[in-house]
Formats: C-alpha cells, sequence, structure tokens
C-alpha cells in the first residue's frame, strides 16, 4: 500500500487488522519497522482502533515481548534473536515503512518468518539503490502518491519557507577551501588558485 504521509497508513492497516481479527480471534500478527518512535505511534494508533481488549507488545530495545497478540517489533531488535522465535509465530505480518524491506537486515528479518500474509505500507516505494521492493511484495494493491492526494484535496495545502545561514556565493569564494554540494549530491572541494 502506497499512501502520502497523513492519509492514513497505520489506521488503515489497524483497520484490516480489526476484520482479520473478527473472523480469526487467535491470529497473531508482527508489525515490523526500523524506527521504535514509528512502531510506538502504531501501536498507539492500533489501540485507537482495536481497544484494549486485544494484547499488544514491544519487542524493541530491551523489551522483548513477542508473545503478544500484536508484536510491534524493529528489524534491528529482531535480526540476532530470530532463533528464539518460530518462523510460522506469526499469521499476519505488515510492514512499515516497507521501502526498506530490501536492505540486508530487513530482508534476513522479513523472510526468516511464514505468514499466511504479509503486506507493506509505506508513503514512497522508491529506493536510493534503484532496487524494486515488487521482487519482495509484488506491486501495491493501493496506490495514492503525494501529488494524486493533494490534487484530490486529501492534503493540507504545503506552505514553506527556505531560511539559509552562512551563505557563499561561488563568485565570492576566496583561498579558502569550502566544500559544497551539487544539485546531483556530489561534494566538491573548491580551491581559489
Amino acid at each position: 500500500m502506497v499512501m502520502a504521509t497523513g492519509l492514513g497508513k497505520t489506521v488503515t492497516a489497524a483497520w484490516e487488522m480489526q476484520k482479520i481479527l473478527a473472523t480469526e480471534p487467535e491470529a497473531r500478527v508482527l508489525v515490523l519497522c526500523h524506527q521504535n518512535e514509528i512502531l510506538t505511534q502504531n501501536e498507539q494508533r492500533f489501540r485507537e482502533v482495536l481497544g484494549e481488549s486485544v494484547d499488544m507488545g514491544q519487542h524493541l530495545g530491551l523489551k522483548r515481548d513477542a508473545k503478544a497478540q500484536i508484536t510491534f517489533a524493529s528489524f534491528q531488535s529482531l535480526t540476532n534473536r530470530l532463533e528464539a522465535i518460530s518462523p510460522e509465530a506469526f499469521d499476519y505480518i505488515v510492514v512499515d515503512e516497507v521501502h526498506h524491506i530490501e536492505a540486508e537486515t530487513f530482508n534476513k528479518v522479513f523472510n526468516y518468518f511464514k505468514p499466511k500474509f504479509a503486506w507493506g505500507m509505506t508513503a514512497t516505494k522508491e529506493r536510493g539503490d534503484g532496487q524494486s521492493i515488487e521482487k519482495t511484495l509484488g506491486p501495491p494493491v493501493f496506490s495514492l502518491e503525494l501529488p494524486q492526494a493533494m490534487a484530490r484535496g486529501l492534503l493540507s495545502k504545503v506552505d514553506y519557507f527556505i531560511l539559509a545561514d552562512d551563505m557563499v556565493r561561488v563568485g565570492e569564494i576566496t583561498a579558502d577551501n569550502y566544500k559544497i554540494t551539487t544539485a546531483e549530491g556530489s561534494a566538491h572541494t573548491l580551491v581559489d588558485s
């Protein structure tokens, strides 16, 4: 699922879990991400949708709860502890920020588990290394990216300001060395000769 930031990816995932748990009340779910802060926010959203009756736990940092019905875990916290958890421990896996799935650590954890169903959510499916997340998860079942969401009036209009400090104009560079980054992202050291 590709949805722009602010459109409700996590709430959508929680609603899907609500439907699944209504028909499969014993199903176990693993929610994966690379950042603890995002996972904590995910848990809050899931609790808002599912209520307090669903057992939720975290497998983050020093917290090692992988036995809850819905477990929120970071890839990092699971990487070296996979042998302690059965590959069939979870019926469903949700991966937030799924554009990271092709990274070695993430892929190792994701591929270790054997769920009935897995899906990912992200605001962008593009990766800097050019790899495609579709080779792991297939094509998106739903996509509403930023330009389309803004065109439909689903997000607030962007209002931004650019603040600059200590700017140096290239034509005013003296004998001192300056490092600049070009629009292409490569760094250059400029020396006045």
